[in-house]
């Protein structure tokens, strides 16, 4: 896209997929066991990089808002598919680990 300036950050995709997943940000930090000031800072920086606000944040946990739906129904299969890839991979590479040691 022309002029488009925005640089998405995957992990910061990954952690917003997670929160609206699991609809509590303390759920996902120990889900991607990372400290939640730090999950919180990475949702930040991704709705500053967008230009609008994805979730409401309150005490029974977090709603996405009109603009973190419709990135959510565009980016999640994206990040589910990535870590599945991740997932296969480190599994295949344990594989060929306990291989060697035999």
């Amino acid at each position: 896209m022309a002029g488009m300036k925005t640089v998405l950050v995957f992990d910061d995709l990954r952690v917003f997929v997670v929160a609206a997943k699991l609809g509590s940000l303390s759920k996902a930090a120990e889900y991607l066991e990372i400290a939640q000031p730090a999950l919180s800072r990475r949702l930040k920086r991704l709705e500053l990089r967008i230009g609008a606000e994805l979730m409401t944040r309150s005490a029974r946990g977090v709603f996405l808002t009109n603009h973190g739906s419709r990135l959510f129904s565009q980016v999640h299969r994206l990040v589910d598919g990535v870590t599945e890839v991740e997932r296969n991979f480190a599994l295949q590479v344990g594989l060929q680990a306990s291989d060697h040691r035999s």
